[in-house]
């Protein structure tokens, strides 16, 4: 995306440039043209040696199960959702030893353990995504230990929820379509409790109401009018992500209940993919 810089996320960025000279900024990401002699299916399929989805992803898990940990006084956010990747790794790949190695990190990170003064304790979005770790690891092993500590980091950050059914760690910020949700997510996928899809269903559609405009991007929060990402990219690809495994751990035909007025807005949560999608491929050109 070719940014103007006195002014990175303006609405300008996005205004249609098909008929405007070519300019001679550039950006300082170095990116390769495709071939044209490379179909779209082998771009994504035929990946030279060593750098296949699998491969970087099982370097970056070894490195980062190898790592200190970050962040200063307690666990900070990145690391919480790079251990949630690193074990998605390991059960995608199905590598039973770099599972059991990811677990073993977290154990002195337990209630009592050896490290368990890292715990972070705040009532915020960015210290209850921590919860993602140990449910995680319930839902690969059914260890049930890790899933009722799991379990209540999720009930925790409902409790004493606005009037409106929404958790007191909202904020509207776009971080949170993901950052919050994925803690009921993983709550929900452990248990099979409607409660916890329920929750985010409701988030999502307050979150979309708040943040996402008629282009179809979203705002960083209401006080900060400018566009986080450009459609597919950062948090509202996470949220998308989110909104996908939903839909797979869904029933058939079932989808969240519970919203305000019982009007059906939880078909709103998977629909807005379609606005985003379209939003991005209106500027594709952008670049």
């Amino acid at each position: 995306m070719v940014r103007h810089f006195g002014d990175p996320f303006s609405e300008r960025n996005f205004e249609d440039r098909s008929t405007r000279p070519a300019s001679p900024r550039r950006s300082n990401l170095n990116l390769r043209p495709v071939s044209p002699s490379v179909a779209p299916a082998d771009y994504f399929t035929n990946f030279p040696a060593g750098s296949s989805p699998q491969d970087v992803g099982k370097r970056l898990a070894e490195h980062f199960v190898t790592s200190p940990h970050q962040g200063g006084k307690t666990i900070f956010y990145g690391e919480c959702a790079t251990w949630y990747g690193a074990l998605s790794v390991a059960q995608l790949t199905h590598d039973d030893s770099l599972r059991q190695r990811l677990i073993d990190k977290f154990v002195p990170l337990m209630p009592g353990g050896a490290e368990a003064g890292l715990i972070p304790v705040r009532r915020h979005v960015d210290d209850s995504i921590f919860g993602i770790i140990p449910l995680e690891i319930a839902i690969q092993t059914g260890d049930k230990t890790y899933l009722s500590y799991g379990q209540w980091w999720a009930d925790r950050q409902w409790e004493n929820p606005q009037p409106i059914g929404l958790s007191a760690e909202t904020r509207y910020w776009i971080d949170d379509m993901y950052m919050l949700t994925i803690l009921q997510l993983e709550a929900f996928r452990a248990t099979g409790d409607r409660k916890y899809l329920d929750r985010d269903a409701l988030e999502m559609v307050s979150y979309l109401d708040k943040l996402q405009q008629p282009n179809g991007l979203f705002y960083h929060a209401p006080d900060v009018p400018f566009f986080w990402g450009v459609a597919m990219d950062g948090w509202p690809r996470a949220w998308r992500r989110c909104c996908a495994a939903c839909r797979r751990s869904s029933p058939a035909g079932a989808h969240p209940q519970g919203l305000p007025g019982d009007d059906g807005r939880a078909a709103q949560v998977p629909g807005e993919r379609r606005n985003v999608a379209a939003a991005y491929r209106s500027r594709r050109s952008l670049a």
